[in-house]
C-alpha cells in the first residue's frame, strides 16, 4: 500500500460506497440570501440528510424557515463564531443523529451543487481506492471554471492539494482520526489547515473527474490605475476582491499555517505565502478600498504574529 508524506497509510480501503443513503450535507449560512432555499431544495434530491448551520445570523429568518419547510434540519448558533465552529456543529449534530453516516459533504451558502454529484464522487473514490489510497475527502475538478492544483491520478482521480471547503466530501474515519476544524482560525485558511492535518495522518485528498462547483469567490469589480478604468485592449480589467474584514483573517492566518506546516512542508508554505502576498499587492494598486484591506492585512498579520486566534472584534 502507498504512503503519502512520509505517514503511514491508514487501513481503510474498503471503506463503504458513497452513496444517497449514507451521506449527508452541511451547508453554513450568514445572512441567507433567498436563492439558498433553492440550494436546498436541490441537496435535498441528493443527499439523505441536508443540515443548514445559521452563524447567528442577524438577517435571512425567512430564509431559514423556508429552509426548513423544505426538510432540512437547521441549526442556529447563538453568535457569529466563524465557519469552523458551525461546521463541527452540524457535523457533530448529524454523526450523532445518524449513526449510519459514512460521508459528509460541507457546502458554502453560495455554492451550487451539480447534479449527479455523489455518484461521479463514487466513482472517484473507487478508482482511487483501487490504487490503495486512503481517501479523506473527495472534491471538484473545477471551481468556478477554474481547475484545481493535482498531483496526479490514475485517469479515474486526481490526488489535489488544499481543496477548498465547499462541496468538500468528508469520510468519517478520517474525520475519526484527525477532529473537526479549527475553530481558532475563524475562517480563512480552515480548510487548507485540515488538508494538511489529514495528509499528515496518512489520508489522500482526491477530485472527480467532471466535477464542476460554481461557487463565489469574492466580488468582481473594475480595476483602476491612478484613479482611472484599467483596460487592455479596450476591454475593462476586472478583480476579485473579499470583503475588506476578510483580509484580516488572510493575513493573520497564513501567519499560523506557516508556524505549525513550514517545517514538514516548506515549499507549499511559501507557495501560499506567496499567492496571498501577490493578490494583497494587486488589490491595493488597482483595487477598491484599497487602505482599508491594506489595514486589515497588516494588523492581522501583526495579530498571526502575536499567536491571536478567533474573531477579530471589529469583523463580522
Amino acid at each position: 500500500m502507498r504512503t503519502r508524506g512520509g505517514a503511514s497509510e491508514p487501513q481503510n480501503p474498503q471503506a463503504p460506497a458513497i452513496t444517497s443513503t449514507g451521506t449527508a450535507a452541511v451547508i453554513t449560512a450568514f445572512n441567507p440570501p433567498v436563492e439558498l432555499a433553492r440550494r436546498v431544495a436541490s441537496m435535498i434530491e441528493q443527499f439523505q440528510v441536508v443540515a443548514v448551520v445559521d452563524d447567528g445570523s442577524a438577517a435571512g429568518a425567512d430564509v431559514l424557515a423556508e429552509c426548513e419547510r423544505l426538510g432540512a434540519t437547521v441549526l442556529r448558533q447563538d453568535r457569529n463564531k466563524g465557519i469552523g465552529a458551525a461546521l463541527n456543529a452540524g457535523i457533530t449534530a448529524l454523526l450523532e443523529k445518524y449513526r449510519g453516516l459514512s460521508y459528509i459533504v460541507t457546502f458554502d451558502q453560495d455554492s451550487e451543487p451539480p447534479t449527479g454529484l455523489l455518484h461521479k464522487y463514487e466513482q472517484a473514490r473507487q478508482a482511487a481506492a483501487a490504487d490503495g489510497l486512503a481517501i479523506g475527502t473527495v472534491s471538484p475538478e473545477s471551481v468556478s471554471g477554474s481547475r484545481v492544483l493535482s498531483r496526479g491520478g490514475s485517469g479515474g482521480y486526481l490526488e489535489v492539494a488544499e481543496p477548498i471547503q465547499s462541496a468538500l466530501l468528508v469520510s468519517r474515519a478520517a474525520l475519526d482520526a484527525v477532529g473537526g476544524f479549527d475553530e481558532g482560525l475563524f475562517i480563512d485558511g480552515v480548510d487548507t489547515d485540515f488538508y494538511w492535518r489529514l495528509r499528515k495522518a496518512g489520508f489522500s485528498a482526491v477530485a472527480a473527474p467532471g466535477v464542476a462547483l460554481e461557487h463565489s469567490l469574492g466580488t468582481r469589480t473594475q480595476a483602476r490605475l491612478l484613479g482611472r478604468p484599467l483596460c487592455v485592449r479596450n476591454q475593462p480589467v476586472e478583480l476579485m476582491q473579499s470583503a475588506p474584514f476578510r483580509y484580516y483573517y488572510i493575513g493573520r492566518n497564513r501567519i499560523h499555517l506557516l508556524r505549525r506546516y513550514f517545517s514538514t512542508r516548506p515549499s507549499w508554505m511559501l507557495r501560499g505565502l506567496a499567492l496571498d502576498l501577490r493578490h494583497v499587492i494587486v488589490v491595493v494598486l488597482l483595487g477598491s478600498g484599497r487602505r482599508e484591506r491594506l489595514g486589515y492585512f497588516v494588523r492581522g498579520t501583526a495579530d498571526g504574529m502575536r499567536g491571536r486566534t478567533g474573531k477579530a472584534q471589529d469583523t463580522r
